[in-house]
């Protein structure tokens, strides 16, 4: 517990001497854009990005930052720096608007005239976040309410997939009382428009060279190595999978977060890298996961989706904890490989589209394909102003 103390002591000291790059001026037309902590340009912050690109071309001067700028695609069109360089904690405290998919650091005390956009980077209401986390001992629980509270002042705006997001991702474990906009996920526009949800099949098939059905396998991140926990089991039997379905591929959507090692092959492709998971959900024909929000997203296509979850007391009871019951979830629920493989044997298409549409009214969805256009009118209407 004093270790906790003395790191809390230690990032408010960082947090006066991080003020002294307020003397830099604010940039009125700088926008700074982070996803995933710099690991990739991707998710709502990107998506906000193209839009504001599109429909404003050149007026704003865009950044992003990447812990390898390098990787950057030359067609986004962005400047990009080094994450946590000097250059990454000028345009922190130089940039008007800043739109992020991951918390703010806190050691970056609120500078006058900035707006700070939290995306996120999941819908729906499931795991348990923040210090409603069971794997949380208590002095990581005290680093985590000063945290949020530093959080809480930081955002300015939060977006919200969903009234059960609101509650359940924002509310209760942040006790944020700041502004909440009803926009949907950015990320997710792209789900109702048939013509760009088709184009993206067709480039994801392409890529991959995909003429039979698609399995995309997409689970959450552990912290741990699947093969080495003692939730044994935990990564299915894809090639088990494969036996049942002479036509089908896998692709291998790990977490952002997961550098553990796996084995792929003709038929079970490595996505990790692919830079739009929107796109490969939609070139699947059905999505199988475990606790990861994405199922949030799949429902908006309405396709079937299997939760695979051998852990399942585990992860609920001991470790993590769920704020609704999974048996309430858009998916079918699978303990172990006999179940999922008969779920998959007797999918029924029409049935998951069914509960699918249920489950967005149960948490009441803001889903509606306009979420780009109200952030950026946020963003035009806080530059006009400042």
């Amino acid at each position: 517990m004093i270790v906790s103390y003395l790191k809390i002591f230690l990032r408010k000291v960082l947090r006066l001497l991080i003020r002294v790059l307020f003397l830099f001026p604010l940039k009125k037309n700088r926008i700074l854009f982070e996803s995933f902590q710099g690991r990739q340009f991707a998710d709502n912050p990107r998506e906000v990005y193209r839009f504001l690109r599109r429909e404003y071309a050149d007026k704003f001067e865009y950044v992003c930052s990447l812990t390898d700028p390098s990787a950057l695609r030359e067609d986004e069109g962005i400047r990009a720096v080094r994450y946590k360089s000097l250059q990454w904690f000028i345009c922190q405290a130089t940039s008007a608007v800043i739109v992020s998919n991951t918390l703010p650091i806190t050691i970056f005390p609120k500078r006058r005239g900035q707006l700070f956009i939290e995306t996120w980077h999941g819908g729906g209401a499931y795991k348990t976040l923040a210090v409603d986390f069971r794997g949380y001992s208590p002095a990581r629980q005290v680093m985590v309410r000063w945290n949020n509270t530093l959080l809480c002042d930081k955002i300015d705006v939060f977006l919200s997939s969903s009234e059960g997001f609101t509650q359940a991702g924002i509310v209760q474990p942040y006790g944020y009382s700041g502004t909440i906009a009803n926009t949907g996920m950015p990320r997710n526009d792209l789900f109702f428009s048939p013509d760009r949800v088709k184009a993206a099949e067709e480039k994801v098939r392409q890529r991959y060279r995909l003429t039979g059905t698609v399995i995309l396998y997409a689970p959450t991140w552990r912290g741990t190595d699947f093969q080495n926990t003692k939730r044994v089991g935990a990564l299915p039997d894809l090639e088990r999978i494969l036996s049942q379905f002479p036509d089908a591929s896998i692709l291998f959507r790990r977490h952002y977060a997961d550098r553990n090692r796996y084995e792929f092959n003709r038929r079970v492709i490595d996505a990790a890298e692919y830079p739009d998971m929107q796109e490969l959900l939609c070139a699947s024909d059905v999505l199988i996961t475990d606790y990861s929000s994405s199922i949030w997203d799949y429902a908006l296509l309405g396709r079937p989706c299997l939760l695979y979850v051998p852990d399942l007391y585990e992860y609920e009871e001991i470790e993590h904890g769920f704020c609704t019951p999974i048996d309430s979830w858009p998916g079918t629920v699978c303990t172990d490989m006999d179940e999922l493989c008969l779920a998959l044997k007797n999918m029924d298409p029409q049935a998951h589209q069914k509960r699918a549409e249920e489950h967005l009214r149960a948490l009441t969805s803001y889903e509606n394909g306009t979420a780009c256009r109200q952030t950026a009118d946020l963003i035009i209407n806080h530059i006009e102003t400042i």
